[in-house]
């Protein structure tokens, strides 16, 4: 299970660099598939199995706690969102669209931290 969260952090590093690189390439990639009830669906699933992952893997982690913690987060998260409903999904990518673009790259930023978090984790 921990190969899982060093392959997460890898994705997430690279999602934070693809950000961090084009902001408004990412941007445009989450609001032209983001605006659905299957994508909120599947966003909602992707942060369960994101969880579990972190939940389960967090014992033979370097730091059970900070993974344990993430994985909880990230369950909570996916288990709220389904209920969040479509229009306030569709409010919330149309937010994430009208971000200026140094603050999107800083958020890139943050997702790379917190990717080489999880490799670190995982090593």
């Amino acid at each position: 299970m921990i190969q899982a969260v060093l392959v997460l952090g890898i994705l997430f590093t690279a999602a934070g660099v693809a950000v961090m690189v084009s902001p408004q390439g990412m941007i445009r990639f989450v609001v032209d598939r983001f605006r659905t009830r299957g994508a909120l669906y599947a966003a909602a699933a992707a942060r369960l199995v994101i969880g579990c992952v972190f939940v389960l893997a967090s014992p033979e982690s370097r730091s059970p706690a900070y993974l344990w913690y993430f994985g909880v987060l990230a369950i909570l998260a996916g288990a709220v969102l389904p209920f969040m409903g479509l229009e306030r999904f569709k409010r919330l990518v149309g937010w994430v669209a009208s971000l200026d673009v140094s603050l999107v790259r800083a958020w890139g930023f943050v997702v790379v931290a917190l990717g080489l978090s999880f490799v670190w984790a995982a090593l």
